[in-house]
């Protein structure tokens, strides 16, 4: 039996390890991006789903929808090279932000219920798009849907793990499809652009946080390991 992550897709295969998945420890982890085994579907499991009722009255949007709206057409904007109306878009998402009361019994677990609500129901707006032949609604349901279990594979695991999850790491953010990883300068940017340097970190530790790439005045790019500058 084949497992796989709905976080990265990484594939646990039971043939090939030496522990069937099933009898993983509850608080074991993907190797590849840290997601919980709870995060885990078997390999032949497909999703049995109903489309859903497409509304068609108009409805109102608050000044935090907005604000978001704003922002997506930002970044829309910046990958279609249009900075001016980026900007633009970004102005408008910043007033509109300061004008969000704030919310005074929001707390994680609470956002992690909103969560799993907007997961339960990506099948059927995806089937819904589908059946209408919106291909741009069908986009927006697979990144949407992969972008929320990440991050409800995160607030999970800051729910089980507490502020121990956020140790001697970092939290990085794709600002244009939105992917979360958490780790130390990420463990692919870092092979992939020290490889390209001709360094290797297999027999480095990055249990610190001192870790650091950055741009010297002469413009080189360097890395700090274990507070150590390498060049």
């Amino acid at each position: 039996m084949k497992y796989i992550c709905r976080i990265c897709g990484y594939v646990y295969d039971d043939a090939k390890e030496k522990v069937p998945f099933e009898q993983l420890p509850d608080d074991w982890k993907c190797p590849l991006c840290g997601a919980m085994k709870k995060d885990f579907v078997p390999e032949s499991v497909t999703a049995d789903t109903t489309s859903l009722q497409v509304e068609t009255d108009l409805k109102p949007l608050n000044e935090g929808q907005l604000a978001m709206v704003c922002s997506n057409l930002a970044r829309g904007c910046e990958k279609q090279y249009l900075l001016e109306e980026a900007e633009q878009f970004r102005k408008i998402a910043e007033v509109l932000t300061k004008k969000v009361p704030p919310q005074d019994d929001a707390d994680v677990k609470a956002l992690s219920d909103l969560l799993k609500k907007d997961i339960e129901l990506y099948p059927g707006v995806r089937k819904t798009a589908d059946q209408n032949n919106d291909r741009g609604a069908a986009r927006i349901c697979v990144w949407g849907e992969k972008v929320t279990r990440m991050l409800d594979s995160l607030v999970d695991r800051y729910l089980s793990e507490g502020e121990a999850m956020l140790e001697n790491t970092q939290i990085w953010v794709c600002t244009t499809c939105g992917f979360v990883f958490v780790g130390l300068l990420g463990s692919y940017l870092q092979n992939d652009v020290l490889s390209e340097a001709g360094y290797s970190l297999e027999n480095v530790s990055l249990d610190q946080t001192s870790n650091v790439m950055y741009v010297d005045e002469n413009g080189d790019l360097n890395f700090t390991l274990m507070g150590e500058v390498v060049k």
